[in-house]
């Protein structure tokens, strides 16, 4: 090999290497920063669904209703004579928005973490708490907001409940896709939560304190 050729070719390998460590080390770089946003991502997730976890527990906590000897709605429903019970959160206005401000908070803070059917739970008992608004603001006296808790309080067990089994699902195994709330999978998730849940006594209840008017 004449001189000229064997500079050519050291020149060359020396190109090709520095190329190709050039490509090693930003493929390194730039699979370092997918792994890095990728980790981000799950925390973020990850803190998302304990906050909500936590904040579902609000429906949990419980009062007992005083009942009046006069009370013939709730004796109607309650032949035999068992403890009736109401959400802590029905304490008085100010409690329920608490627990709405929280809400709120939560949705606002967490929401876009989370995957469409742990969304849509939220939506759900928004929209709920909304159509309790008029049946708030028109109670007279706090005795009035913790009988409508007495009767609503079985549909938020049962929110919770169904929830509580979503959430535990979806913290044991913690997914990596992000999901958008938008479009047809978002809209079908909001009508599945709908149609397990209902909002069936909070219908009956209004019809029943219309009756009373």
């Amino acid at each position: 090999m004449k001189w000229n050729e064997l500079v050519l070719a050291l020149i060359g390998g020396g190109v090709l290497t520095a190329f190709v460590n050039n490509f090693l080390y930003r493929r390194k770089i730039i699979n370092g920063q997918k792994v890095e946003s990728l980790k981000t991502f799950i925390d973020k997730r990850i803190n998302a669904l304990m906050a909500i976890k936590e904040f579902r527990k609000n429906v949990n906590t419980f009062e007992i209703l005083e009942i009046g000897a006069n009370d013939e709605n709730i004796h109607m429903f309650n032949e035999e004579k068992i403890p009736v019970v109401y959400p802590a959160i029905f304490e008085n206005r100010n409690s329920i928005m608490e627990f709405i401000t929280e809400l709120n908070n939560i949705r606002q803070q967490h929401e876009e973490w989370v995957d469409c059917e742990t969304a849509a739970y939220l939506v759900y008992i928004q929209k709920y708490f909304l159509e309790l608004t008029n049946l708030i603001r028109e109670a007279k006296s706090d005795e009035e907001i913790h009988l409508l808790g007495a009767f609503i309080f079985p549909e938020l067990q049962k929110w919770s409940n169904e929830y509580a089994i979503v959430l535990n699902k979806k913290i044991n195994k913690i997914s990596t896709k992000m999901e958008a709330h938008s479009g047809k999978k978002w809209e079908k998730e909001k009508q599945k939560v709908i149609h397990k849940l209902g909002t069936g006594l909070l219908e009956e209840f209004e019809g029943m304190m219309a009756q009373e008017k």
